[in-house]
């Protein structure tokens, strides 16, 4: 069934008419559709092939062609409304081997048959083109461009290392690359800076599956350079603090080098510092200044080589900065009795240290395991810390520029110690709970409490009055203490049991531990949360706005020991504790409580008393040694005297003076080995024998 054309024409063939007559299958007539054969294999031969499909059918229909495939297309009509055929054609194939379909359907889309043709494989195609300019490329470099002719996918490299590349098609080198089809692509041939000319081989191959591989090559040779550029002696990376290197050019052409667009790089001609140099050839020497970082990180700078007016090299210049960190790795503090602590320091800068104090020493030295730029630094106290004061030195860290990178503290302990963590102690809970304090002493020391006030609304409540046996209670805490007995160790401990708060105000004391004769040696803060677990303000600490010393003055003609007192203002300081130091303790000491001892040196030595509330309030005394005390520690010397009566007992022959108390000479003499009497009026003496002093009275 289908469209037919019927011609009709007058007798005379002057008239014609066309009329197109559409035979539609009977009532009840099957609809067919059959499409032969369904699959065609063509060999690898293209061009005069021809792939027929007939069709038959009472039915329109059309045929497609599998989009891109543009090896296969249709010859002629590929639509029809019954029998009919589509003729295919196929090109040559000279890759590997290849399929597409054709689909064939009835207009009204209700019957579909697929026709697949398929190709055997080819032989690729595989050429390079214009390879002659490789075989003689300067010293100086070049980027040459070659083709590669092929029928399928290739890869190209080359057995020269990094010196020659390959540009993608943005330009970027790649010491290998790959492609399909025809191409051109750029070689680039890096400056050749050797004294010996050199040789490589690019090769080419296909890399596609199912194509036998075919390979190519081409010979690369580049001449040798008369030129030289070395900085000799730079690392990499220069340290922070940076330095002069000696910077040697030579060869017959014209060269320059520039640093130009790095600031911290200069080339030094005659003491002048330059961005660039340039001369006619010849050989020369320069300095080449890298100028140090006081940045904190590491920074790049480029130098650039020419030669002949091409650039030959770019020299990468990088710098560390001058950061340090610093770790310490052993917890706590020095021992009393020595010890030691562990400190990680880490950065690629160079440095020193510097310690502030003279007890403190580097022991030893060593690279940190597994870390290129850190160094473990064991640092050792110089024995036992006799003071009751813990006792700290700082280190500080400098690169070789000389600036400080870090710092930290070391701290030893002094006779008199504790342990406890003061951030459990700061946060006591409303529901109570028992806290620990442990000391470590050489003297005897007992704990006292003094309550914190609340609020100004607030009702304090009272401390207990004095200290009771081992027991000292506020109504809401109560601390209980053990210690040794000595006579050189004191260690103990203070447990304090806090007791549940059901008030509305937060709880605050302090447990001050003293000596027997009422130094304080330490301070620990209790603080209780109340019931709803908050701190609730506390009175305002009142400061110590004046300290008057009783002797801002005093003159010292032999005596021993002077008592120094302050007066603290105002009346309701908080803290009226002051600490006491002296200028220089070789004229004189002072301990905790004031009492100043006098050393066997004259002079005048400032005794200074510190508020300990931090104010910074402070009183002074200056004391003016005219006869310091006499050392009698010489073993045989004895001065003393009786009634009307000086007594010597020298184990050599001395010089002896002796003075009243006004200063006046009253005898000089030379008084032998033994025992010597002298009578004096009754009165007070200073009697010197020999560079020994002492104060004697005479009845």
């Amino acid at each position: 069934m289908g469209d037919a054309v019927i011609q009709v024409k007058t007798a005379d063939g002057n008239f014609t008419s066309n009329y197109r007559l559409h035979i539609k299958p009977a009532a009840g007539t099957p609809r067919t559709f059959t499409v032969t054969p369904t699959t065609f294999s063509n060999p690898a031969s293209g061009g005069s092939g021809r792939n027929t499909i007939n069709i038959a059918s009472n039915v329109a229909w059309v045929a497609t062609v599998q989009a891109g495939q543009n090896w296969l297309s249709a010859e002629g009509p590929t639509t029809g409304t019954g029998n009919g055929h589509v003729t295919l054609t196929y090109t040559t194939n000279t890759s590997a081997a290849r399929s597409a379909t054709v689909t064939l359907k009835t207009a009204a889309n209700d019957t579909t048959v697929t026709v697949t043709v398929n190709q055997a494989a080819g032989s690729a195609v595989l050429e390079l083109e214009d390879t002659a300019q490789l075989r003689n490329v300067p010293f100086t470099g070049s980027n040459i461009s070659i083709k590669v002719k092929s029928s399928v996918r290739w890869r190209i490299t080359s057995d020269a290392g990094p010196w020659i590349q390959f540009l993608d098609t943005q330009g970027n080198p790649q010491t290998a690359r790959q492609g399909g089809n025809d191409q051109t692509v750029t070689v680039r041939v890096l400056p050749n800076l050797a004294t010996i000319g050199r040789t490589a081989k690019i090769t080419v191959e296909t890399e596609q599956t199912g194509v036998s591989k075919i390979t190519r090559t081409a010979n690369v040779s580049q001449s040798a350079t008369d030129f030289s550029f070395n900085i000799n002696g730079l690392p990499e990376p220069v340290d922070a603090a940076g330095g002069e290197f000696a910077l040697a050019l030579s060869g017959s052409a014209n060269y320059a080098v520039s640093t130009r667009n790095t600031d911290w790089l200069k080339i030094k001609e005659a003491e002048v510092e330059k961005d660039s140099i340039s001369y006619a050839g010849g050989t020369r020497t320069f300095k080449f200044l890298v100028k140090g970082n006081e940045t904190g990180g590491l920074r790049v700078g480029y130098v650039r080589v020419y030669y002949g007016g091409t650039l030959v090299q770019t020299r990468k210049v990088t710098q560390t900065g001058n950061q340090i960190n610093v770790q310490i790795i052993t917890p706590g503090t020095i021992p009393v009795n020595g010890g030691t602590k562990e400190v990680r320091i880490s950065g690629s800068a160079k440095w020193n240290i510097r310690i502030s104090a003279d007890w403190l020493r580097v022991d030893k030295k060593k690279p940190a395991t597994g870390a290129v730029n850190d160094t473990l630094i064991t640092f050792r106290a110089a024995g036992k810390n006799t003071s009751i004061q813990p006792r700290t030195a700082t280190v500080t860290v400098l690169t070789k520029l000389g600036k400080e990178a870090a710092s930290f503290t070391l701290t030893q302990d002094g006779t008199f110690s504790t342990v406890y963590d003061k951030n459990l102690f700061e946060s006591t809970s409303e529901k109570g709970g028992e806290r620990t304090v442990t000391v470590n002493s050489e003297q005897p020391w007992l704990p006292t409490l003094s309550e914190v006030a609340a609020a100004p609304a607030a009702t304090a409540e009272l401390l207990r009055v004095g200290v009771s046996g081992t027991d000292t209670t506020l109504t809401w805490l109560t601390v209980n203490y053990d210690r040794e007995a000595g006579p050189s160790r004191y260690n103990g401990t203070v447990k304090i049991v806090v007791k549940p708060n059901k008030t509305q105000l937060s709880r605050e004391a302090l447990l001050i531990l003293k000596t027997t004769n009422g130094v304080a040696l330490d301070t620990v803060v209790i603080k209780q949360y109340n019931v709803s677990g908050k701190m609730t303000p506390r009175a305002a600490e009142v400061k110590v706005t004046s300290l008057t010393m009783n002797r801002p003055n005093v003159t010292i003609n032999g005596e021993k020991n002077v008592q120094l007192s302050v007066a603290v203002k105002p009346d309701n300081a908080t803290n009226k504790n002051v600490t006491w130091a002296s200028s220089d303790t070789s004229i004189a000491k002072v301990d905790a409580k004031g009492l100043v001892t006098i050393g066997r040196k004259k002079g005048k030595v400032t005794i200074t008393a510190t508020a300990a509330d931090g104010s910074g309030v402070k009183a002074t005394s200056i004391i003016d040694v005219l006869i310091p005390q006499a050392n009698m520690e010489l073993s045989g010397l004895k001065v003393y005297a009786t009634a009307g009566q000086l007594h010597l007992s020298l184990p050599a022959s001395e010089d002896v003076q002796i003075y009243a108390v006004s200063g006046a000479l009253v005898r000089s003499f030379v008084a032998p080995a033994g025992d010597t009497s002298v009578a004096l009026p009754s009165g007070i003496y200073i009697v010197r024998v020999g560079s020994l002093t002492e104060k004697v009275a005479v009845e």
